[in-house]
């Protein structure tokens, strides 16, 4: 069966803060005992469909940020 892991990372200026390398070597380790692998990495990403005009990622960036200030803490913290 194919499953496929979709992220979208933002470009920002300089070096890629430590958590993103540490986040993409996470999921990549997670998928290559499968025969996972990216499939675009690094190169800008081209939408064809399912892409509302109305799409803003910073506010659902903010959204995401504010659930997770909500949510009450895991059993790891």
């Amino acid at each position: 069966m194919t499953a496929y892991a979709i992220a979208v990372l933002g470009t920002t200026p300089g070096a890629p803060h430590p958590d993103v390398l540490t986040y993409i070597e996470r999921v990549q380790s997670t998928f290559a005992p499968y025969g996972g692998r990216f499939l675009v990495h690094g190169k800008p990403g081209e939408w064809v469909e399912g892409v509302p005009q109305s799409y803003d990622a910073g506010r659902t960036a903010a959204r995401l940020r504010e659930s997770a200030a909500a949510a009450p803490p895991s059993a790891s913290e």
